[in-house]
């Protein structure tokens, strides 16, 4: 009896098709998509996209937010707030350009700074006695030269260099706040590197690191930048001397707050040992204040949740400014007509704090529903 031959997968009704790929991962979907006559007819899933001071990073969230197929699908973005060093401090890689000042904190066998190795060690031993990546054996036998992998992050820190000189990550964050209709989280997160070979988001800029790349984390926080670049053309700016302490989280919010006509929601920091810095510093009065720009975020009609991220080791219970001036920024939007929260996660989950903040039946508000989430 002859067999009948299978179906082939062109031949699946679309419904059944979609509920099949909705199950694969972007990256068996790309496959997919390579191999099979449906070509475009499968979807990608896009609900999320990435933005730092990285010009691959910025093309793909420009490709994706003039792309109608998916930018309505894009429901967060999550801004990488951490930094390569600063390009003008590197040892340039090229032989030519170095000087003879560059000669006693230069290796001359390994052909790359000291401190660039011993910082890449230190990153890969914190990545290697977690014991959680598998497949590190195998990714150090393909161990990039210590000449080649300088090479390739002087080229990106010039890259973010670029970037920064010219606020393209600024204008990115505001092209995809017209552009992704449904935007509704925005996370600022200095953590996206994480661990050598494991890292929390694959950004991008990550996900093209060519294979055995070791490099020192990623944990620079650009501070005390001139924050006149935020207030272009506004004459109501700050002064001179005003300064911001996180490029990312201070530029995020001074955006939402000019643009206003967005669906914003929910705002997420993860942040590690660096939180603790008053980054919405003192001077409360100052016009366009990040501080200001916060309240005006969270007495949005539409805005619900606001949750802070950071590490136990860097933060005292009970001791962080932070914790302080959030509890005083409450008392400023008591007399909101709707409920929102207020999220404070630690590593430690024995001291998560979850408040729920309402409007009373008076003319005063007040705090509800302050409990211990474990």
């Amino acid at each position: 009896m002859e067999q009948k031959t299978p179906p082939k997968l062109s031949a699946l009704p679309v419904e059944v098709l979609e509920m099949i790929t909705s199950n694969l991962e972007n990256g068996d979907i790309k496959n997919l998509r390579l191999t099979s006559i449906l070509g475009f007819t499968i979807r990608l899933h896009i609900k999320r996209v990435y933005l730092s001071a990285n010009p691959l990073n910025i093309k793909v969230l420009k490709t994706i937010a003039d792309n109608d197929l998916y930018r309505n699908g894009v429901r967060e973005l999550i801004w990488d707030d951490s930094y390569l060093c600063d390009a003008n401090n590197l040892v340039p890689a090229n032989p030519k350009k170095r000087q003879p000042k560059h000669a006693s904190g230069f290796d001359s066998i390994l052909r790359c700074p000291k401190w660039y190795v011993r910082d890449s060690y230190r990153h890969l031993e914190s990545s290697d006695c977690r014991g959680e990546n598998l497949f590190l054996p195998d990714l150090m036998k393909q161990e990039m030269s210590w000449e080649e992998s300088y090479a390739y992050y002087y080229d990106l820190a010039q890259q973010q260099r670029s970037v920064i000189s010219s606020n393209a990550d600024v204008i990115a964050f505001s092209y995809a706040l017209v552009h992704f209709p449904f935007l509704s989280m925005i996370t600022i997160s200095s953590k996206a590197h994480g661990r050598l070979f494991g890292p929390l988001y694959h950004t991008p800029m990550i996900r093209a690191f060519p294979t055995g790349f070791v490099y020192p984390g990623s944990v620079h926080v650009l501070q005390d930048q001139k924050a006149q670049f935020l207030w272009k053309g506004d004459k109501n700016g700050p002064r001179k001397k005003y300064t911001i302490q996180r490029r990312g989280l201070c530029a995020a919010l001074r955006m939402l707050a000019k643009h206003g006509d967005h669906k914003v929601s929910e705002f997420i920091i993860e942040d590690y040992e660096k939180f603790d810095r008053n980054w919405m510093l003192v001077d409360v009065k100052t016009p366009g204040h990040t501080r200001d720009d916060l309240a005006t975020l969270i007495k949005r009609p539409d805005f619900h949740t606001l949750t802070l991220k950071v590490d136990r080791k860097s933060y005292k219970w009970g001791e962080g400014k932070v914790f302080v001036e959030m509890r005083e920024l409450f008392c400023a939007i008591f007399g909101l007509p709707r409920t929102w929260s207020f999220r404070f996660w630690t590593d430690d989950r024995n001291k998560n704090i979850h408040w729920t903040c309402s409007r009373s039946p008076g003319p005063e508000g007040h705090l509800r529903n302050c409990t211990d989430e474990v």
